[in-house]
């Protein structure tokens, strides 16, 4: 051990880089490393107690590799607090916040109307008619259908996408739309159903039929 050591241990955490999970089971990835070696590597968090890595017979070493699971409540936030120490009594700690959420996003239709689109002929006037000006006949064509609504999710909606069958093919659109806990969208499509797909930050997803 050097009695000169000035540098806390380097610590660092592969897997996850934090962020919304939909799993109750998150797996750790790190290492902890110093050159002068590790006497302990802690890991605690707001539901959890402190609870010592590092295994006895690998004090001293050098680099220490660890993977832990975490169980975390059924939806919620996790904060968890890895602290590395190093011989010399110098530390480092690193925070990583966790956030389960097991929910679906909603979808709120707010209208679904249909796009009508008017073809339009001349006829001639029945013969005997009083009035013999051209008759304009127009006849309404259906040419899909308008979709608003809102994405709404706790922890954030990812993406709004929108499912329809055309000529024998299932067609995927994603919507651009900013992120968000509410996301507003309009969308257009040329058949008469179709069905939204509001996925959220953990991957969760829930779709709604529109008619």
């Amino acid at each position: 051990m050097r009695s000169n050591d000035t540098l806390s241990p380097l610590l660092s955490v592969v897997q996850p880089q934090g962020g919304v999970f939909k799993d109750r089971k998150v797996r750790v990835v790190g290492y902890a490393m110093d050159d002068t070696g590790l006497s302990s590597v802690r890991v605690k968090s707001n539901i959890q107690k402190e609870t010592e890595l590092l295994p006895e017979k690998e004090r001293g070493d050098k680099l220490y590799q660890f993977s832990f699971i975490v169980n975390t409540p059924q939806s919620g936030q996790v904060e968890l607090t890895i602290t590395a120490t190093d011989l010399s009594g110098r530390s480092r700690e690193m925070k990583l916040p966790l956030v389960l959420d097991a929910r679906q996003p909603q979808i709120r239709l707010e209208r679904t109307e249909p796009i009508v689109e008017y073809t339009t002929r001349t006829v001639a006037p029945p013969p005997g008619s009083e009035n013999q000006e051209p008759i304009v006949e127009r006849t309404p064509v259906n040419k899909g259908i308008r979709i608003t609504g809102r994405a709404l999710d706790d922890t954030g909606v990812d993406k709004v996408v929108v499912q329809y069958q055309q000529g024998g093919k299932t067609l995927y659109n994603t919507l651009s739309l900013p992120k968000g806990k509410e996301v507003p969208f309009y969308v257009e499509v040329p058949v008469r159903s179709a069905t939204i797909i509001a996925v959220d930050a953990a991957g969760n997803r829930i779709s709604v039929q529109a008619r």
